[in-house]
């Protein structure tokens, strides 16, 4: 699972990624509520800056094609299908150079798990979501984005998730 960088004021048209933080564990949970149905774009707000809010749902989307093609984030109810739930915001410590990718996935890493149990309700290894984070790039960086903006719940297996994961105790 790939996660494009967003930010306060960072236009996504230069993305990262976030990676994986583990594998899910197998459990004798059920499984939340997942489909491989988009939403409409107009079910959503379409934003090209995003701040992440804890308990925010939302997609990444590409609108266009070839040359013309822009990233956005399709902000959703969590009761319509989407992508990811944030449910930690993190700053990273100030540092007036970019760190590099590799530092902020480790940060992210280690730092989103911690808030998984009290936003689910159920530790992260024991749980059915999967954890995916946001990054800011270079560009956002030098414009003044010092944050591990968000850790996210995601469908471990690539779906959409329907319905909000706070509190599911999933």
């Amino acid at each position: 699972m790939v996660a494009a960088a967003t930010g306060l004021g960072l236009v996504l048209a230069g993305c990262g990624g976030g990676h994986p933080v583990a594998e899910v564990n197998t459990t004798t949970t059920a499984a939340p509520t997942t489909t491989t149905t988009e939403a409409p774009l107009t079910a959503g707000r379409q934003l090209t800056t995003y701040v992440p809010s804890v308990g925010d749902c939302f997609d990444h989307r590409t609108i266009g094609t070839g040359a013309t093609a822009s990233q956005i984030v399709l902000l959703l109810p969590c009761a319509l299908p989407h992508q990811n739930q944030v449910y930690a915001v993190l700053a990273y410590p100030p540092s007036p150079a970019f760190p590099g990718t590799g530092v902020l996935e480790a940060y992210a890493k280690a730092h989103c798990v911690a808030g998984f149990q009290a936003y689910v309700g159920k530790p992260y290894e024991t749980s059915v979501y999967g954890l995916d984070y946001e990054l800011p790039t270079a560009a956002s960086w030098s414009n003044g984005i010092h944050h591990v903006l968000g850790c996210l719940l995601v469908d471990a297996n690539g779906g959409r998730l329907v319905g909000t994961a706070q509190g599911s105790a999933k």
